[in-house]
């Protein structure tokens, strides 16, 4: 199970797949993933700033969602 850090809150969030759940045989669910906007900018984002994003959005609504660097 690898994690990377979502490019809205900064937290590190599960990303399920490869080698590990490979092993142990019980898949782990992603957190996150990553979207490309109608701007063409491409962002990581966990599953819940991916819910607090509006309809259409842009590079500015990211760098609108809350840090939580420390979680």
């Amino acid at each position: 199970m690898g994690r990377q850090p979502c490019d809205g809150c900064g937290r590190k969030v599960r990303i399920g797949g490869g080698i590990s759940d490979f092993w142990t045989m019980k898949p782990t669910p992603t957190e996150g993933m990553t979207l490309e906007f109608e701007d063409d900018s491409e962002h990581f984002l966990c599953n819940e700033c991916i819910d607090q994003l509006p309809d259409y959005p842009d590079e500015s609504d990211v760098e609108a969602l809350e840090r939580r660097d420390g979680e």
